[in-house]
């Protein structure tokens, strides 16, 4: 994920900057960047309503117009795709211009861009053969993940899903090994007794998830009393299996809520502050350039990919970390102060 840069950087055109905001921001925009920005997300949009339709279920005149709306959806992902690509450092400033082009390229979203453009390309390259079309149809469902730029919801599901993905990944193994040990129980127990039922392995693992997850269709049950207990262990089992994860979202979710409350409290508390300061002392100067660095990388919501490599922006900081104590004579804050206390002793003499 990118930081959404809160103002124009001294050194970057009003062009690339209203195709940045375009892309990234479209509220903030110029009226005519706006729209496009609005465009690009209405055709993503229709794009994935078309992915269900075929040249049969349509007249022939209609057919014609969504071939070409096609045609225009995919010059204009492409355009995108390239702009995105041209305003790369903009999206990763902390990088310089060729590494952030290349980081943008082979990111998840990058790697979306392209497979909103290529597939489609080669179809109307190749031709609207059936093989060829049902792989494009499915290939552009891609499309849809796009709005996720746009979707703050989203954004935040994928932090939580960044910060918490080996606790996730835990629980659902554990889900995986409940599944298998329960298939394989129960079809030793029922295979001979319902041959037609539990016919292999496969269809026990089908038998142990509808049971895990409470669905229950009731096309396949045990009717041994085997059966029927290992059944009843898997319905405990699966109680404690299925609620871990729903507590790793939850607890995953309060915690960053809560960053993004205290993130926001700080930035407005640095903004004034700084617009206040009537002299500039070293240190009111220093706070002064960190709140307008802050002004300049100023996040939509907190990104953890861009607070990790960016330690000098304070609001991205860890907010339990505390200064080392300046009695101690340690650290930045006791450099900081006795370097303030020489300054201000050499003024006086």
């Amino acid at each position: 994920m990118t930081a959404i840069l809160a103002k124009k950087p001294k050194h970057v055109s009003n062009l690339k900057w209203q195709v940045y905001l375009a892309l990234e921001d479209p509220l903030r925009a110029w009226p005519i960047p706006r729209l496009c920005g609005i465009v690009l997300v209405f055709l993503i949009v229709a794009n994935a309503f078309l992915v269900g339709t075929t040249n049969q279920d349509i007249p022939p005149n209609l057919a014609t117009a969504m071939y070409w709306f096609g045609v225009g959806s995919t010059a204009a992902f492409g355009v995108e795709y390239l702009c995105r690509i041209w305003v790369a450092p903009l999206m990763y400033p902390h990088l310089k211009a060729r590494r952030a082009r290349l980081r943008y390229l082979l990111s998840l979203m990058g790697l979306i861009d392209m497979l909103a453009v290529v597939p489609s390309v080669i179809m109307y390259a190749v031709g609207d053969y059936s093989m060829v079309s049902d792989a494009v149809r499915i290939v552009r469902l891609v499309r849809l993940i796009k709005l996720s730029r746009y979707m703050l919801g989203m954004q935040s599901i994928g932090r939580v899903l960044m910060k918490h993905r080996q606790e996730i990944i835990a629980s659902f193994m554990m889900l995986a090994l409940l599944a298998v040990a329960a298939s394989v129980l129960v079809y030793d127990a029922e295979h001979e007794v319902q041959p037609d039922k539990f016919d292999s392995v496969l269809t026990g693992i089908y038998w142990a998830m509808t049971t895990i997850t409470t669905t229950g269709y009731g096309d396949i049950v045990p009717i041994t009393p085997l059966g029927r207990f290992f059944a009843f262990l898997v319905m405990v089992l699966s109680i404690a299996a299925v609620a871990i994860p729903g507590g790793i979202f939850s607890a995953g979710f309060i915690e960053e809520f809560r960053t993004q409350r205290h993130h926001a409290s700080k930035r407005k508390e640095a903004a004034p502050a700084a617009a206040e300061a009537p002299t500039a002392s070293p240190s009111q100067a220093k706070q002064a350039a960190g709140a307008e660095q802050l002004d300049v990388y100023l996040a939509r919501e907190t990104f953890d990919e861009f607070a990790a490599v960016s330690p000098a922006i304070p609001f991205v900081h860890d907010p339990e970390q505390e200064a080392p104590d300046a009695s101690l004579g340690e650290g930045p804050a006791a450099h900081g102060g006795s370097e303030t206390g020489r300054q201000a002793s050499g003024e006086v003499e």
